[in-house]
C-alpha cells in the first residue's frame, strides 16, 4: 500500500509529563503563527508513535497537520509518548531532527492530578488514590488493556510514571541537544519566561499571540465507580451511534460529564505524600545530578 508523503513532517513534538501543563503550553504555542496544531480536539494527543495511537494509519496522522505545511513547526502534544518505551525509537526513526519538548511536574502532585483527571474521566474505579496505588502493584504486572484497566497503560501506572530520569534518557540519548526540559512551577510563576525560553530554543520571534491560560482543571467525582461505569455506558452508544465518536468531547462524553461535582478534588493526605517522598527519593537525588532538575 502507497502512503502520502508530507511535504513537511511534523516536527516538534511536546511528550509529556501527562498533568504538568502541557495541555497550556499546547495551546499557548499553538497561537504562534509559525506554529502548527491540529484542529480537531479529539486529536489534540494523536499518540501515533506508541501503542495508545498507531492504529489511525501514518496517512490519517499526516492529515491531521497537513493545513500547516507553511508553518515552520507542526506541534505533536501527545503526552502518552514520554512515558512510552517505544515512542523516542519511534519518533526518531520518523524525523531524527525534531525538537523534542518535555515539561516535569513534582511527580508527588502530578501522580494524584493524573489520578484526579482518570477518575474524573471514567477510566479508574479505584475510589481512593490510595486505593489505586495499592492495585498498581499488581496492575504493573499487566501488559494489555482489561475491562478494568480500559486506558493507556501507564496512567494507571500512577507512581512508576514519575520516574522520570529513565524517560528522558530515551529522548536524550537519540536526540541529544534537540531536547529542552520545562519546569510546570515556572510555567504557573512565570509562564511568559517559559515562552520566551520555548520560542528562543525554536529560533522564533516573541509574540504577543501567545499565552497561557489554565486548560484541564481536575475536578471531582461523585464515587469513581459511577463515572466509570457512566464511561462504559458512553461507550456502549457510542459503537450504537458512530457518529458521535466525531462529535465534540463535551457531546461524546455527556453521561461521564454528569457524574462529576464542580469542586476540586480534596488534598492528598499527608501519610500518602510522606509515602510518595520516600518512594521518590532516589529518583530526586538522580535527577539533581544528572539534569540539574529540583522540585519546589
Amino acid at each position: 500500500m502507497r502512503h502520502t508523503v508530507p511535504k513537511n513532517k511534523v516536527n516538534l513534538f511536546l511528550v509529556g509529563a501527562a498533568k504538568s501543563g502541557t495541555t497550556s503550553l499546547w495551546s499557548a504555542l499553538g497561537r504562534h503563527p509559525d506554529i502548527y496544531i491540529t484542529e480537531n480536539e479529539l486529536y489534540k494527543e494523536p499518540a501515533f508513535f506508541c501503542e495508545l495511537g498507531s492504529k489511525i494509519g501514518i496517512d490519517t496522522y499526516h492529515r491531521l497537520f497537513e493545513k500547516g505545511e507553511r508553518c515552520k513547526y507542526r506541534l505533536d502534544a501527545s503526552t502518552a509518548y514520554l512515558t512510552s518505551p517505544e515512542a523516542a525509537e519511534r519518533i526518531y526513526r520518523y524525523n531524527p531532527d525534531a525538537k523534542i519538548l518535555i515539561i516535569l511536574r513534582n511527580p508527588i502532585e502530578r501522580a494524584y492530578s493524573l489520578y484526579c483527571w482518570m477518575t474524573a474521566s471514567g477510566y479508574e474505579w479505584a475510589p481512593t488514590f490510595e486505593k489505586a496505588l495499592k492495585l498498581e502493584e499488581n496492575r504493573h504486572r499487566l501488559t494489555k488493556p482489561t475491562p478494568l484497566m480500559p486506558q493507556y497503560y501507564w496512567n494507571y501506572m500512577y507512581k512508576r510514571s514519575g520516574i522520570y530520569s529513565e524517560q528522558i534518557e530515551r529522548f536524550t540519548n537519540l536526540f541529544k541537544n534537540n531536547v529542552l526540559i520545562l519546569s510546570y512551577h515556572d510555567l504557573i510563576q512565570s509562564p511568559e519566561k517559559v515562552l520566551s525560553t520555548v520560542f528562543s530554543y525554536l529560533q522564533l520571534p516573541i509574540t504577543q499571540q501567545a499565552f497561557i491560560t489554565k486548560e484541564n482543571p481536575s475536578k471531582r467525582v461523585l464515587d469513581a465507580r459511577i463515572t466509570f461505569l457512566a464511561r462504559k455506558i458512553n461507550s456502549a452508544y457510542i459503537k450504537l451511534l458512530p457518529w458521535i465518536s466525531n462529535s465534540t468531547i463535551r457531546t461524546r462524553d455527556w453521561l461521564v460529564r454528569m457524574t462529576l461535582k464542580k469542586d476540586a478534588p480534596p488534598p492528598m493526605s499527608e501519610s500518602t505524600r510522606k509515602m510518595l517522598e520516600n518512594y521518590y527519593r532516589d529518583e530526586f537525588a538522580i535527577l539533581k545530578k544528572t539534569y540539574g532538575i529540583i522540585f519546589p
